[in-house]
């Protein structure tokens, strides 16, 4: 099911927030229907294909955490709230884990690092339902393609920033093709403990019986 309609008047701009809603089963058959959805939004509120990125990795982390946490049969109740400078989504679950997942993971880290900002609360059980309620927030802004004086922002090519992103990337892809335990992948080890190059990128070491 999904459902669209504008909000509220941003207060410091005269367009409007909107509210996309997406109800789908609480499966990792639907991720990627979350995150295709994410993905289109960002692109048509002009966002550049960085942010792009990071919010479609960062959703799709998102929604592996309510999936895991979600008891059998459950649904992942979606809204994408759009501002002029922002995208934010809300998830929410049933789950019967009342202290919530673990945050010292991966994929927590790749939601801090992606994300400008990260919330996650656990609502106790109701009258309506025995299970208690998983509600996850995440925010990533518009990064400003150009200053006030049509030069690049200092944010726009950040050697850290982009250095981080591109090993926390590679770092999932490592983890896709060696297993769910990245601490077990040579392949992600090499990446972390890789040296910089001139330009801040990550270089990684060749493996084990490669040409040099």
């Amino acid at each position: 099911m999904l459902t669209i309609r504008p909000t509220e008047v941003h207060p410091e701009s005269t367009e409007r927030d909107e509210d996309v809603f997406l109800r789908v089963a609480a499966t990792e058959q639907r991720v990627a229907l979350v995150r295709g959805l994410a993905g289109d939004i960002a692109a048509r509120a002009e966002f550049d294909m960085d942010r792009i990125e990071d919010l479609r990795l960062a959703v799709e982390e998102a929604c592996a955490v309510l999936i895991e946490q979600s008891v059998p049969g459950a649904v992942l109740d979606c809204r994408f709230r759009i501002a002029p400078d922002r995208i934010g989504l809300r998830l929410r679950s049933a789950t019967d884990n009342a202290a919530g997942p673990d945050r010292d993971t991966f994929g927590w880290h790749v939601l801090e690092t992606l994300s400008d900002s990260v919330r996650l609360m656990v609502d106790p059980p109701t009258v309506e339902s025995a299970a208690s309620t998983l509600e996850l927030e995440l925010g990533v802004r518009r990064r400003p393609l150009h200053g006030q004086d049509g030069r690049p922002t200092a944010d726009e090519f950040d050697p850290a920033r982009v250095s981080e992103s591109s090993t926390v990337v590679d770092a999932m892809a490592a983890r896709a093709v060696g297993g769910d335990d990245e601490r077990e992948n040579p392949i992600t080890e090499r990446i972390e403990n890789a040296p910089s190059g001139a330009n801040g990128t990550v270089v990684p070491a060749p493996m084990a019986g490669s040409e040099q």
